[in-house]
C-alpha cells in the first residue's frame, strides 16, 4: 500500500515538472542514419565499452553475494532485503555530494575513483564471517556510496558527450547493453 501510494504521488509531482521543449536532429526521421552516426563516435563506442564491462562485471558478481550470505552466514532473507536497502539509501543519500565532486573535479575522476573503490569490495567480503557480521552494512555503505559515484558519472559522461538534438538515440543505444 506504501508503495502505490509513493508510486502515484511521485507521478503527480512528476506531471508537475516543466519539460524542456527538445531540440530537433537534422536526421528527421532517419533513425538508423543517428544510430550510425552514434556509433561512428570512438569516444562513445569506448564509453559503451565500458558501461558493458562493468554490467557484466557487477551482474555476474551480485547474485553470488546473496548466495553467499544465505549459505555461508546463514542470514534471512529480510536482513539481506534490509541490506539492500541500506545501499540503496546510502546511494541516494550521497549522489547530491557526487554532483558536486564531479563539477568541480570532473566526471572521469569521479568514475576512476569510484569504479576502483567498487572494485575493493570484493575484497572486503573475505572479512565477512559468521563470527563478523559487523562488517556487512560497512560493505554495502561503502557499495552504495561509490556505486552511486559511478553512476553518476557515467550518465554525466553520456550527456557530455552526446549532441543535444541527437540525446535520446545516444542515451537509448548507451542504455540498451548496459
Amino acid at each position: 500500500g506504501f508503495g502505490v501510494i509513493s508510486g502515484l504521488t511521485a507521478v503527480g509531482v512528476l506531471l508537475k515538472i516543466p519539460e524542456p521543449e527538445c531540440k530537433r536532429s537534422q536526421w528527421n526521421g532517419q533513425f538508423l542514419g543517428l544510430i550510425k552516426k552514434a556509433l561512428r563516435d570512438i569516444n562513445f563506442i569506448k564509453l559503451i565499452s565500458f558501461g558493458v564491462a562493468w554490467a557484466f562485471a557487477t551482474a555476474i558478481a551480485a547474485p553470488f553475494y546473496a548466495v553467499f550470505m544465505i549459505q555461508n552466514l546463514s542470514l534471512s532473507f529480510s536482513l539481506i532485503a534490509l541490506l539492500g536497502i541500506l545501499a540503496g539509501i546510502t546511494s541516494l543519500l550521497t549522489l547530491s555530494s557526487w554532483g558536486i565532486i564531479s563539477d568541480r573535479f570532473g566526471n572521469k575522476l569521479v568514475l576512476l575513483i569510484s569504479g576502483l573503490m567498487t572494485g575493493f569490495l570484493p575484497f572486503l567480503w573475505l572479512l565477512a564471517r559468521p563470527q563478523n557480521y559487523a562488517i556487512l552494512p560497512f560493505i554495502h555503505l561503502v557499495g552504495g556510496i561509490f556505486g552511486a559515484g559511478v553512476t553518476l558519472a557515467n550518465f554525466n559522461i553520456v550527456l557530455k558527450l552526446t549532441p543535444e538534438e541527437d540525446r535520446p538515440v545516444y542515451l537509448a543505444l548507451f542504455a540498451a547493453p548496459t
